[in-house]
């Protein structure tokens, strides 16, 4: 994880009326967050060991890694890892894929804010007027979810892997927002 953050207060002019009314007071702030993906385990949809392990649930067995395969991370949206590296175990074995061995999608993001500060003499000392603009996803970047992590339904040792083995359905942050606001400080 990374994160950065600043703010800037641009400088004042010394001039009085309207020029320092319009000009003085503005305040640009960031946030940059950057992130590598969370791990995830390919996984059978079935208590295929016969461990028992989580009550005999599912999706708790891993498969067999196929020797010399790659790569293991494809990358898009359709097929984000390669379904074709995973094979079965013998029935009633544990697989040898370790967990958390993958890494999902990464996630970047830059939010940013301007505000002005304007002084209301006329409502007292203290009272300020603020202006806000806040725009999130600047970039508008797809920071995309993990991945469909069942590879096999676990129903016989010759089957397919999952048609949605592999398959990224949803982002975890939405496109570009931006919000303005106006607030009263006394």
């Amino acid at each position: 994880n990374w994160l950065f953050n600043t703010l800037y207060e641009f400088p004042k002019l010394k001039s009085e009326g309207l020029l320092a009314k319009v000009f003085n007071g503005w305040r640009l702030a960031g946030i940059v967050s950057a992130e590598s993906g969370y791990p995830f385990t390919p996984l059978f949809n079935a208590n295929w060991s016969r461990s028992g392990v989580n009550g005999g649930a599912s999706l708790v067995d891993r498969p067999n890694l196929v020797p010399g395969c790659g790569p293991l991370i494809l990358g898009s949206v359709s097929t984000y890892f390669n379904t074709a590296c995973f094979t079965h175990q013998p029935q009633g074995t544990l697989g040898n894929v370790g967990r958390n061995t993958l890494r999902g999608p990464g996630f970047v993001d830059l939010d940013t804010s301007l505000a002005k500060d304007t002084a209301l003499p006329f409502l007292g000392e203290r009272v300020k007027l603020e202006f806000r603009a806040e725009i999130f996803n600047v970039l508008n970047h797809p920071n995309l979810a993990l991945p469909n992590t069942t590879v096999f339904a676990g129903v016989s040792v010759t089957e397919a892997p999952v048609s949605t083995a592999g398959q990224i359905t949803y982002t975890v942050t939405s496109s570009r927002q931006v919000q303005f606001a106006l607030k009263l400080l006394f």
